[in-house]
């Protein structure tokens, strides 16, 4: 699956106006919890920065070689990157127009067969009124996370080069992330398939579906703090380099916002694959009660409960695949939340970290 042609689109904008609750700068003192809602540009700017660059991969291999099935170029050799900073609706079709382009044109190259795409989010987003129907929030009002699929399939179906595989990263990082990252994935997956025949691949998918926080959860700035919440969260369990002291880890997001934030980071290794579900919370729980809570007999039943309760069941027990992860991310959050005030653990030294779980 791995490529050197990457595409990576970024989009960072403001929240929704200033605080109400906030009235003075005291209570704007170094270490005050600030939701994404009310976050500004240059603090979601700053979360991407540090974002792309950590994904920027080392580049080894050279451009002027060509080799059998595309052994010898590092993934994410040949890339391209779009940034939209407070983006109006039109910027962000100019934004989508270009990654589209930027494929047709490199789908010359005899390498070409698969590329990845990353799409990163950085402001305030919302589950909005009815299932199905969540959205960001960009210069001039509300952009629907179904509306951004449409937008990308429509570009896309224009080109009509010959690709194998397209694979998106999802790195959403505002209020109530998983309900746009789950959409983003159902809808990719309905229009795609009533699609197959207008696009130049044969497979599109997510395999990564990186949330700041819950369907039902705020995300959160610190004053203070260089990044959000999520993204220091990211950095220090991930990144090869040391990052600021004051930075938790994924799993103390929920200790620092005082349970109003859960991260949660799934994986498919594979489209036909059975997802990886990661809630770092999970951590606190001891094993011999996680292997109990965790069992398929019982987590199962408390997961369609919660799909039913909250609207994201079809009333015969099914759900599809998108929600029923982020239902079960919900439930990893409720087995956690009586330990997760009352968990300390050493963080693991950067000097014995030997992979990134994302890989």
């Amino acid at each position: 699956m791995a490529t050197p042609f990457w595409v990576n689109l970024v989009i960072a904008a403001d929240g929704i106006g200033t605080d109400p609750d906030v009235k003075g700068k005291a209570e704007l003192a170094k270490g005050t919890s600030v939701t994404k809602a009310y976050g500004s540009l240059p603090n979601a700017i700053r979360d991407l920065h540090a974002l792309r660059f950590f994904y920027n991969p080392h580049r080894y291999g050279a451009s002027y070689l060509v080799y059998p099935n595309g052994v010898g170029r590092s993934a994410g050799y040949f890339s391209h990157t779009v940034w939209l900073a407070n983006p109006k609706l039109e910027q962000v079709n100019t934004g989508i127009e270009s990654v589209c382009h930027w494929m047709d044109i490199n789908s010359a190259d005899p390498e070409f067969k698969s590329v990845q795409l990353n799409i990163y989010f950085s402001g305030h987003g919302s589950p909005g009124d009815a299932a199905g129907g969540s959205y960001v929030v960009i210069r001039n009002g509300r952009l629907r996370t179904e509306t951004i699929v449409q937008t990308f399939l429509d570009v896309l179906s224009r080109y009509r080069f010959d690709g194998e595989n397209l694979r998106i990263s999802l790195f959403i990082d505002c209020c109530h992330a998983a309900a746009v990252a789950a959409d983003f994935r159902t809808h990719l997956l309905n229009e795609h398939t009533a699609r197959l025949r207008e696009l130049p691949f044969r497979t599109i998918w997510c395999r990564s579906l990186f949330c700041s926080s819950l369907r039902d959860e705020q995300s959160f700035d610190e004053v203070g703090l260089k990044n959000s919440y999520f993204t220091a969260g990211f950095l220090k369990e991930n990144s090869s380099k040391p990052v600021p002291k004051a930075y938790p880890d994924l799993t103390q997001v929920s200790i620092r916002s005082t349970g109003r934030q859960t991260p949660v980071l799934i994986r498919w290794k594979r489209p036909e694959d059975t997802p990886e579900v990661r809630v770092p919370a999970m951590r606190a729980v001891p094993d011999d009660k996680k292997q109990d809570l965790m069992r398929p007999e019982v987590a199962e039943p408390a997961v369609l409960q919660i799909a039913e309760a909250t609207g994201r069941g079809d009333g015969s027990g099914g759900i599809n695949l998108s929600d029923y992860v982020m239902c079960l991310a919900e439930y990893m959050r409720s087995v956690s939340s009586p330990y997760i005030s009352h968990f300390v653990e050493a963080s693991v030294p950067y000097e014995k970290r030997r992979s990134r779980w994302d890989r």
